[in-house]
């Protein structure tokens, strides 16, 4: 009978050590788990910022490999620069009647990316013009997810006419 009860005790012991092994692998699966999910996150976060930095950068190039003279926000047409405007810097005036697109919006690998391109004159310090660049702003608004705070992404770039181009009258003084 005493061997019976202490075949009892090792099977009990026995339980005990399979729930406590249960319980360690149950933590560390939700931990790496959780680790994941914190992974795919972030990486998810820093495509997004890729995507919307690479639609900043190409409005810029589009706005750039036109002429110089037609660097400016389209409008009519059901194109507005209102809302571009307002991402000029302060005291910059803006350029209307061009071929940027002032707003669009793009999807990219399933993000919706609002792009809204401004041009204004940029104020160059030489004696000959008072202005003689120009400014060109994109900002890009998305989401990570839907129902995410809203994200943002700003690049700037300046355009100089080139040697060819011919600016509009009035630009450069004589």
């Amino acid at each position: 009978m005493r061997q019976a009860a202490e075949h009892d005790g090792e099977r009990g012991s026995a339980l005990l050590e399979v729930i406590i092994g249960m319980a360690l692998i149950a933590v560390v699966i939700l931990g790496s788990t959780t680790a994941m999910i914190q992974a795919y996150s972030a990486q998810r976060a820093a495509v997004n910022i890729g995507l919307a930095t690479q639609s900043a950068k190409s409005q810029i190039e589009t706005a750039k490999s036109l002429p110089w003279s037609t660097v400016g926000m389209k409008s009519g047409g059901g194109y507005s620069p209102a809302n571009a405007i307002q991402t000029l810097p302060t005291g910059v005036a803006p350029v209307i009647g061009g071929e940027v697109l002032p707003t669009q919006t793009l999807t990219i690998r399933g993000v919706d990316l609002d792009v809204t391109t401004a041009v204004g004159w940029a104020k160059r310090p030489t004696k000959a013009s008072q202005y003689g660049a120009k400014t060109v702003v994109v900002t890009v608004r998305y989401r990570d997810r839907p129902g995410e705070p809203e994200r943002v992404r700003t690049e700037r770039s300046t355009i100089v006419p080139q040697v060819s181009d011919v600016p509009p009258p009035g630009v450069r003084a004589e």
